[in-house]
């Protein structure tokens, strides 16, 4: 397991760990400022020449991270589940959004064009680019802690 990965797999568990104070913060619930990705006044179009059911279909099923086994997504409708080690809380799915931009304040999504596929995490606010080949889920973005670009590769495992 690399660097990134083992900081985005203890970024994922802060935000499950701390979810309860996530929903009661104002912060959270703030309008967007500049440092938000911009969105344009129609958010419902998915302007992608992407179809956004056609993605959804495809990312269906349990996917396992290729460099650590223990990290797995499972995706069931529009809701998707994180099952980890070593997490206290036991994983529950939660409703996920793909579309081709961010809808909320965040700081690790950089170069977004009509083609990036943004997959959106309601309850946490939180967004990742989103990849699909064949039998390989990516999901990606920029680690303002190592100010670098991360990948995690996962493989279809159903």
């Amino acid at each position: 397991m690399n660097k990134k990965q083992f900081l985005l797999g203890l970024l994922l568990v802060c935000v499950f760990a701390c979810k309860d104070a996530t929903k009661t913060s104002d912060e959270h619930q703030s309008p967007k400022n500049e440092s938000a990705i911009e969105q344009t006044g129609d958010e419902a179009n998915f302007s992608s020449p992407l179809n956004k059911d056609e993605v959804v279909k495809n990312i269906q099923g349990k996917w396992k991270e290729s460099e650590y086994p223990y990290r797995m997504m499972e995706i069931s409708g529009q809701e998707v589940k994180f099952t980890e080690e070593g997490v206290v809380e036991p994983p529950t799915f939660k409703a996920f959004e793909i579309s081709n931009k961010c809808p909320f304040q965040v700081n690790n999504i950089k170069e977004v064009d009509k083609n990036t596929i943004i997959l959106s995490l309601t309850e946490e606010q939180r967004c990742e680019k989103l990849k699909i080949e064949n039998e390989t889920l990516i999901l990606s973005g920029y680690s303002t802690n190592t100010e670098a670009d991360y990948k995690i590769v996962y493989k279809k495992m159903e």
